[in-house]
């Protein structure tokens, strides 16, 4: 940074102006990292990570759910999350989401459908993010 910088012909004004330039390049580098190193983490965890709209409609699911469920994220992302569960549990999933558009967390089980048509029990933990883990039936005790 210093030899640009040096040039006795630079303006003190263009002189800021290149100081400023590069801080903020650089600010903007250190948080495509941080970002970087984030996506990384949620894509490479194996809990599924998701991030639901008001509605429910799914704006993001870790790609993990491929090994969990059978299917890309792409498939399930713009759906409503309601749309993978077995019909038995749907009146408690609407109730759970009810009091979580409210604001309270609170855990929750329930079977989701895989690709294969298989059913897999999935687990809401309480916490203050959005995440799930799902196991199969034969895990779950």
């Amino acid at each position: 940074m210093g030899d640009l910088m040096k040039d006795d012909n630079k303006t003190k004004k263009q002189l800021v102006h290149e100081l400023t330039e590069l801080r903020s390049q650089n600010a903007a580098l250190k948080k495509s990292e941080s970002a970087e190193k984030y996506r990384s983490l949620v894509e490479n965890i194996r809990d599924v990570i998701y991030e639901l709209d008001s509605q429910g409609v799914v704006l993001y699911i870790s790609p993990v759910i491929r090994d969990m469920l059978g299917y890309d994220s792409a498939e399930i992302v713009g759906k409503n999350f309601i749309e993978l569960a077995h019909k038995d549990d749907l009146s408690g999933l609407a109730e759970w989401f009810s009091e979580l558009r409210k604001g309270v967390e609170s855990p929750s089980e329930y079977r989701v459908i895989k690709k294969s048509g298989e059913l897999r029990w999935g687990r809401k933990p309480d916490l203050s993010w959005k995440t799930a883990s799902l196991r199969a039936p034969a895990e779950y005790s």
